[in-house]
């Protein structure tokens, strides 16, 4: 869910699932995307998010409306894509890696500068000026991974083991890290 900042619309996406239990975070049948307009108190249904940009998937769909149009709407899951008529269409990705690694979960438009977005991702944050399409990277001196697991050796608690999400699988011994395996770290 999001909401314009003149408080004219809020725009809502649904995903309905196609795969039986188990599910898998991966897996979603159609994506439904609606528009509400406050002032005549009425939802229109939008067109869906293309599938061929990364989503939506089950885990997260991010929706931000831009500060300087009620129209322009960011939604990010694996990739950034724009509308700019209220969801009646769809751009392709803004934003390709590795210029920001991708997966996001958290969008925010700068208070200072409607056209600067920042994106939490798996790999950290970035700066996107969503005019230029370039992409600053906001993570020196971090040590950026969502870890999905970590576990210590009974014989020595300081041999770690990570798993990442698409960092892969990190090892800690002797103060040392090394990375021992790509993709998802589990």
């Amino acid at each position: 869910i999001a909401i314009s900042d003149d408080k004219a619309y809020l725009y809502a996406s649904i995903v309905t699932r196609f795969d039986p239990p188990p599910f898998s975070w991966l897996t979603c049948g159609t994506s439904y995307f609606f528009q509400y307009d406050v002032g005549a108190d009425q939802w229109t249904q939008k067109a869906s998010l293309p599938s061929q940009y990364g989503g939506p998937t089950a885990s997260r769909l991010e929706l931000i409306v831009s500060p300087s149009s009620n129209q322009t709407i960011y939604t990010a899951n694996v990739r950034i894509i724009r509308s700019t008529n209220g969801g009646t269409s769809w751009s392709g990705t803004l934003i390709n890696p590795p210029a920001v690694h991708d997966d996001y979960h958290a969008m925010k438009f700068a208070p200072y500068d409607p056209t600067i977005l920042f994106v939490g991702t798996d790999g950290g944050v970035y700066k996107i000026n969503t005019s230029s399409l370039a992409a600053t990277e906001l993570n020196n001196g971090l040590g950026v991974a969502t870890n999905y697991f970590s576990s210590s050796s009974i014989f020595d608690p300081y041999q770690i083991l990570t798993g990442t999400q698409d960092d892969g699988t990190n090892y800690l011994k002797n103060n040392i890290w090394s990375h021992k395996l790509g993709g998802d770290g589990f």
